[in-house]
């Protein structure tokens, strides 16, 4: 119970001390600058993260998926990368990730680097929900 007060204390004195010391602008976190990378350069590094972001989602559901089954204590980790890399899971992500970076690059122009980094690292996370989204959606229109 400590450990949560610790918690919501240290994030409300850092949000204060982020708007009392940073700069608040519009352009913060990227919105509405302009992008410092363009053309090739940047559709290489945003596909490159949502790869990226796309491995680190089957990682992740990969470790939840042994939490759950009662797995405390990795022994063994060449296994579980061995097992991540050859999970369906990440198999899915990657084949839908050039889609779902195809909608990132097209609704972040104008995103500086920074923003446009953590879009494509989050939308690469979170492909495969991404894309069965959408599938739910086109099925239900008819």
């Amino acid at each position: 119970m400590r450990k949560s007060y610790g918690a919501v204390l240290g994030l409300a004195i850092g949000t204060l001390g982020y708007f009392l010391v940073g700069n608040f602008e519009v352009g913060l976190l990227g919105n509405f600058e302009s992008s410092g990378l363009d053309g090739p350069l940047r559709a290489i590094l945003g596909l490159a993260l949502t790869i990226v972001g796309a491995i680190l989602g089957a990682a992740y559901r990969a470790l939840v998926e042994l939490k759950a089954s009662g797995v405390g204590r990795i022994e063994n980790f060449r296994q579980l990368l061995s097992d991540i890399f050859r999970s369906v899971d990440l198999w899915i992500s990657l084949a839908v990730s050039p889609m779902v970076f195809a909608l990132l690059l097209s609704s972040t122009d104008g995103v500086a680097t920074p923003g446009f980094i953590l879009i494509a690292l989050q939308n690469g996370f979170f492909c495969q929900a991404i894309v069965e989204r959408m599938r739910q959606q086109v099925t239900a229109e008819g």
